[in-house]
């Protein structure tokens, strides 16, 4: 009876090696293809992080640009102004208002 209940013990504890082995080999695959999920991922964000940071690059350019372009149109209004009273001025001088 002790040899049987010792070759029951035997036989049981290698199904649930196998059992385990198998549980084991299934795991270390999903792990694999969980680690190269998140490498794809992390380059895909990556690469995002990396468009975002071009957009504000641009973005910044064109806000001083833009500055400059309403300093621009700043200087020539009062240039037009100026004119315009001189011109005024020379009239009123000359005789023609």
């Amino acid at each position: 009876m002790a040899d049987r209940i010792q070759f029951w013990k035997r036989d049981f504890l290698e199904e649930q090696y196998l059992k385990l082995e198998k549980e084991n080999i299934d795991l270390k695959d999903k792990v694999l293809e969980l680690e190269l999920n998140t490498k794809i991922q992390i380059k895909e964000l990556m690469q995002e992080i990396d468009k975002s940071r071009n957009q504000l690059s641009r973005m910044k350019s064109l806000e001083d640009q833009h500055q400059q372009d309403c300093i621009r149109i700043n200087e020539l209004t009062v240039t037009v102004s100026v004119l315009s009273r001189l011109y005024s001025n020379l009239r009123k001088t000359v005789g023609l208002d």
